[in-house]
């Protein structure tokens, strides 16, 4: 009885040391985060999962708002590890000039919408993106924007 109240002591240490480490990294996001969103999965070139990609905004300023939008690929090594951040790339397209919330799914399901407007001319635009794999996405526009990175 004595060895498995010590076992269960060690195991509740352990377990709360972990939430607290995360926590402690929540509270480190920055406030001008505006919103994360597990978008989808994210697959290999033989088509076996790897883990998923999510969309991060940040917004700023006040007179003239604008958000940065950045997409991130995690994988996890298996079911019980932790998830690494293996590539997070901006979109610098939509960068500074747009304001925005999280994009959208789409109905066909392989691509995102996002609904903006110029900081400056209050224009409305929409841009749809596709994420492509690790690294890669193809935003196109209303405004004959289109760019592959």
């Amino acid at each position: 009885m004595k060895y498995i109240l010590i076992l269960l002591v060690i195991f509740s240490f352990n377990s709360t040391a972990n939430v607290d480490s995360l926590a402690n990294a929540v509270n480190e996001i920055p406030a001008a985060v505006k919103g994360i969103w597990e978008a989808g999965e994210w697959k290999n070139s033989s088509g076996q999962s790897i883990g998923i990609f999510r969309f991060v905004v940040a917004s700023g300023g006040y007179e003239h708002a604008s958000s940065r939008l950045f997409i991130q690929w995690i994988s996890y090594e298996t079911d019980s590890s932790n998830p690494k951040i293996e590539e997070s790339v901006e979109v610098k397209e939509v960068a500074d000039f747009y304001s925005f919330h999280l994009p959208k799914p789409l109905k066909n399901g392989a691509s995102f919408v996002i609904d903006a407007s110029h900081s400056y001319s209050n224009e409305n635009v929409q841009f749809e993106i596709w994420v492509n794999g690790k690294g890669l996405y193809k935003l196109s526009s209303n405004k004959s924007l289109k760019q592959d990175k």
